[in-house]
């Protein structure tokens, strides 16, 4: 079938036959030497004969989570998981995502003999809410109240954006593609990995309880007969509106009401939204360019 849909992108034209081509797999993949070779998942067959057919226009790609690796359990005598939330968290190359990059390309190399070919991370990401998958893939993780955490999704996605790819003593992947833009709902399961929640938000699961300084002032005031209507900017950015009669103190009024949202100095009027965006996905070395002409099969 791979073969049946390269010969049918190769007929749309001239460019498409460089297209870099690929197929993507879990980290079961890894369970066999070099990869799984089994009658329902000839992993290793099909690796060694788009390796033979397609050459260097193959990239390898996997997806990672540490956030469902069955091997994360409790701290010690406690229903905590902060162990296991770390080394989640540290993308140095021995952590848990990491470190599974590792084991791939060095897999890789010893079933092509080659220590450069590109390799893929496809998806990674964490879900927050818990994931109703997460519970059997690790019961444990899934009973811990801080796993799935906003807190974690955010330090985790920052990681990554921040991360430089580096694995160590062997060559890091050459694209990343983080998971994901938006909450998804898998068959009737409900999966949060999503930067937003719905299509529908206008801001991010971070800048709902993350973004800092960010107040509502409401201040009611009328302008005094012969007076002026003066608004300032308060410390800490938030936004007060007084009036003056000429001569006169100022001071607040009644009977009309002004109501503004501040962040760190910035005055949004309500019933309009200042909207902060990130792109997230993929993260790359390459020229962003060339991922247009990638082709996942």
């Amino acid at each position: 079938k791979t073969v049946e849909r390269v010969q049918d992108l190769e007929k749309l034209g001239d460019g498409f036959g460089n297209v870099t081509l690929t197929s993507v797999f879990g980290g079961a993949v890894l369970g066999g030497a070099p990869f799984v070779e089994t009658p329902q998942a000839m992993a290793l067959s099909y690796l060694k004969n788009a390796t033979e057919e397609f050459g260097s226009r193959w990239a390898y790609s996997i997806n990672v989570y540490p956030y469902y690796d069955p091997g994360n359990r409790w701290d010690n005598h406690s229903h905590t998981c902060n162990t296991a939330i770390t080394r989640g968290l540290d993308l140095s190359p021995a952590g848990d995502m990491p470190s599974t990059l590792v084991l791939f390309r060095q897999k890789l190399q010893e079933l092509t003999g080659r220590a450069n070919d590109t390799m893929w991370l496809t998806e990674t990401g964490w879900s927050s809410p818990r994931a109703d998958t997460l519970a059997g893939a690790n019961l444990q993780m899934a009973q811990c109240a801080n796993f799935s955490t906003e807190k974690v999704l955010q330090r985790y996605y920052d990681e990554v954006l921040n991360w430089n790819m580096s694995l160590g003593e062997v060559q890091g992947p050459d694209h990343i593609f983080y998971f994901t833009i938006r909450d998804s709902n898998n068959f009737g399961v409900g999966e949060h990995f999503g930067l937003i929640q719905t299509c529908d938000n206008a801001t991010c699961k971070m800048q709902q309880n993350y973004l800092p300084n960010t107040t509502t002032t409401t201040t009611t005031t009328t302008a005094a007969a012969g007076g002026n209507t003066t608004t300032t900017p308060a410390t800490g950015g938030n936004t007060t509106t007084t009036t003056s009669s000429p001569g006169n103190s100022t001071t607040p009024a009644a009977n009309a009401t002004t109501t503004s949202t501040t962040t760190a100095g910035t005055t949004t009027p309500t019933g309009s939204s200042t909207v902060a965006t990130s792109s997230a996905a993929p993260v790359t070395s390459a020229a962003a360019a060339e991922l247009f002409a990638e082709l996942v099969i």
